[in-house]
């Protein structure tokens, strides 16, 4: 599998310093203890308005189906010295692309940060760069696969969200009759996005 550099600098928010962190494989264990039972506790009282969809997901469940598999890959982000799971993917090798569906593509199923991360409390707290970072291991993924680094998802139709994806060079494709937004990574905007951070 395709890796990134061992670390990965992230801003922390709430000291405004920069702090390292590294791409690891989510194990059922890891994802239990420091996603399910962190991310969203205690929160049902204080912001339930504002709860996004991802705050069901079960990742200890998911990253238990992908152990092991050869279609799934499960991994998470660890600040360096730490315990800490600031954010989580999940993604699937061999998908179909979407302007071209004969082009395979890795498609990103999951891809979730703690509420601390995204305004979700009133606190600055959180980091930045997580899910670039994240987006990024998918990308060299493809890449290293032989897929010129091609790579789909279903975004949820919020502006914020769909800006996220184009401004990683994302091009929106259609949209589903749920509402989300079919986007998709071609290989000359993968390869520059990878040359840009020296991958290739």
């Amino acid at each position: 599998m395709a890796l990134l550099p061992d670390k990965v600098s992230l801003l922390d928010v709430s000291s405004g310093r920069n702090v390292s962190a590294k791409i690891i494989e989510l194990t059922p264990g890891l994802a239990r203890t420091h996603i399910d039972r962190i991310w969203w506790h205690d929160f049902d009282a204080r912001l339930p308005e504002k709860f996004p969809e991802d705050r069901n997901w079960p990742w200890a469940m998911l990253a238990a189906r992908a152990e092991g598999s050869q279609d799934f890959i499960c991994i998470g982000m660890n600040i360096v010295g730490t315990k800490e799971i600031c954010g989580a993917m999940l993604y699937q090798t061999g998908a179909a692309s979407f302007f071209n569906p004969t082009d395979l593509a890795n498609e990103v199923m999951l891809l979730a940060t703690p509420p601390t991360s995204r305004g979700l409390v009133p606190a600055n707290l959180g980091y930045r760069g997580v899910g670039s970072a994240l987006l990024l291991q998918a990308t060299a993924h493809s890449y290293i696969r032989g897929l010129g680094g091609r790579v789909v998802l279903r975004a949820i139709s919020k502006e914020r969200t769909i800006q996220f994806y184009r401004n990683r060079g994302f091009d929106s494709h259609s949209t589903e009759s749920d509402g989300k937004i079919r986007m998709e990574l071609r290989p000359e905007s993968a390869q520059s996005w990878l040359q840009k951070e020296g991958l290739v």
